[in-house]
């Protein structure tokens, strides 16, 4: 079974050679990710976008059932994709909600290990906002 990890004990892993694997679509990894990161998507950015739709439309029930019919027929060349991977791993997607844990639920069954980031990368950019509200950016004079 996976188990979920704190940010700090994965920035500190990805150190030591882990890689970190961003499981959101193409489109959201190009917008955003925790550096170093490599992205195997559960969905391409149409099927997020359809998958979406169908949750605001119809709710969760439907967008579960149609995200499941879309992954499942994924699943050999997603596991192919980990199976590359030769370092401990972890994966996340937006909040660490249904995407990283379905990845990491997949993983474990085929015998691959994954640990799964709690909070997902909103953690990471909430880290990263704290860190910078700890610095002193005062003006520079030649600005003035």
């Amino acid at each position: 079974m996976f188990q979920d990890i704190q940010l700090d004990d994965l920035l500190e892993q990805q150190k030591n050679g882990h890689t970190l694997v961003d499981v959101r679509s193409p489109g959201e990894f190009a917008e955003s990710t925790i550096p170093g990161s490599i992205n195997i998507p559960v969905f391409d950015d149409e099927e997020r976008a359809e998958v979406g739709t169908l949750y605001k439309q119809a709710g969760q029930k439907a967008a579960k059932e149609r995200g499941l019919e879309i992954f499942s027929a994924k699943l050999p060349q997603f596991i192919a994709e980990f199976k590359k991977i030769s370092t401990p791993m972890s994966v996340f997607c937006w909040r660490g909600g249904m995407r990283s844990k379905t990845a990491a639920t997949v993983l474990d069954l085929m015998g691959i290990h994954a640990n799964r980031l709690s909070g997902g990368i909103r953690s990471y950019r909430q880290w990263v906002v704290s860190e910078l509200e700890k610095g002193e950016f005062p003006p520079r004079a030649d600005c003035a």
